[in-house]
């Protein structure tokens, strides 16, 4: 009778080191982070590093954005300022016309939107 190796401990053990490493990469996102305020990076930006960081659970962006320090937090701010004077933003540019004409076109309109602005019952399914 030959035995065969059980995969739940290599499982857990995976597992446990792949738990290791994303903490380690979320201290070094959190302090880039913790840097890139104290510079004064925009909460844009920031938004931004937060979200590449959830999809990819990878710090080094935040963390290089960080070691260039001042300067670099300077000049992110400074484009994203000419960046917003140049797509507007959600009140008023070109971000909100290509974002009205999505929502007419029905592109993120939640089902029974017409009936809702109307104050229609919308039934329930």
């Amino acid at each position: 009778m030959t035995t065969t190796k059980s995969t739940t401990s290599g499982s857990a053990k995976d597992m446990i080191e792949g738990l290791r490493k994303q903490v380690d990469e979320a201290k070094k996102f959190q302090a880039a982070v913790d840097k890139l305020r104290a510079a004064g990076l925009n909460d844009t930006s920031l938004q931004n590093l937060l979200n590449d960081f959830i999809s990819t659970g990878d710090s080094t962006i935040a963390g290089n954005l960080a070691a260039g320090g001042k300067s670099a937090v300077d000049e992110v701010n400074a484009l994203m300022k000419q960046m917003a004077s140049v797509t507007g933003s959600e009140t008023s540019g070109w971000a909100k016309d290509i974002a009205n004409d999505l929502f007419d076109a029905g592109c993120g309109r939640p089902a029974h939107h017409d009936q809702e602005a109307a104050g229609d019952q919308v039934p329930v399914t």
